[in-house]
């Protein structure tokens, strides 16, 4: 037991004098690998996140328990769902990562595409986004990339929605119903400007969306009123009618139809990225690595040589 011990002793220490007489070869490696690091982690852009936290706006308890016991009524009317598929917030986070939305804030905000696609740097001085040049001439308004097919010269909707959904983030906490949203990009104020009108644009479509149905609803909801005669089922449409009336008031009166803001969004002052610090601590961990086990695969195969040629 005490032999093996002392072999083992031996090994390590033959490796510390191997590592230690060549390490100039490891001096030189790591320094590459640091330098590289260095260089890279200079070149990258600062990236920047505004994030809002909200509440849900909305609650739908009390429609919800009168839906269920109408039962067949609601659902022709078009007011009955799962609550869970119904829930305004869910149904607007997911309406929000959609291409369909995005496309609406595209056609409406045609100048986020080349902030999106085509941004290559950000003038803190001057607070404007310095664009590629040779993807989009911002001075001409025009598009001149060179891309394979199915790619076009004008990123379509498909292509710039991946972009997009690379710097937007939602998401809901469990426990507390929160809903977080931020956006990350090299410009702060692009970055503030992007979740705002994402946020309102969610708000006002999902309002428009539910004033229609509530207009459609009341039509509906008041013919079967006058035609029923059962007054359990009457106080029940004349609940449902008051409820879509006030949702009808909130359409009309609430900007934040979906989403109240408990903390709205900001134009960030420090950056969140990229962690210099850890590339470079990382790759000199990495060079350190690499030229120990360079050198010691070195003096193994220079021993098996040897071996050879003895016999």
């Amino acid at each position: 037991m005490n032999k093996k011990i002392e072999e083992n002793d031996l090994n390590l220490i033959n490796i510390v004098k191997l590592l230690y007489k060549n390490w100039l070869i490891i001096f030189i490696i790591t320094s590459l690998f640091s330098i590289f690091a260095v260089t890279y982690s200079l070149s990258l852009n600062n990236y920047y996140t505004s994030s809002a936290l909200m509440a849900p706006a909305q609650d739908e308890d009390n429609r919800s328990s009168i839906l269920s016991s109408m039962g067949g009524l609601a659902s022709i009317a078009g007011l009955g769902s799962s609550p869970s598929i119904n829930n305004k917030t869910d149904e607007a986070i997911e309406r929000m990562t959609s291409k369909v939305f995005y496309k609406k804030v595209i056609d409406k905000y045609p100048e986020f595409l080349p902030k999106l696609m085509a941004a290559r740097d950000y003038d803190h001085d001057k607070k404007v986004i310095i664009f590629d040049n040779t993807q989009y001439l911002q001075n001409e308004n025009k598009w001149i990339r060179e891309v394979k097919y199915p790619f076009q010269t004008i990123p379509s909707i498909q292509e710039s929605h991946k972009e997009f959904l690379k710097v937007f983030s939602i998401r809901r906490d469990e426990q507390s119903g929160f809903v977080t949203a931020s956006v990350v990009h090299i410009s702060p104020i692009f970055a503030e400007k992007l979740l705002n009108v994402v946020i309102q644009e969610i708000n006002e479509i999902t309002r428009l969306k539910d004033l229609s149905e509530s207009e459609s609803a009341l039509l509906f909801l008041r013919d079967e009123s006058q035609e029923n005669k059962n007054r359990d089922i009457e106080q029940s449409l004349n609940s449902l009618i008051q409820i879509e009336m006030e949702k009808q008031m909130l359409s009309q009166i609430s900007p934040n139809y979906v989403f109240e803001f408990i903390d709205k969004p900001f134009i960030p002052e420090l950056k969140t990225g990229p962690n210099r610090a850890i590339i470079c601590i990382i790759s000199f961990f990495v060079g350190l690595f690499l030229s120990c086990s360079f050198v010691l695969f070195k003096s193994d195969i220079s021993l098996l040589n040897s071996k050879k040629n003895n016999l």
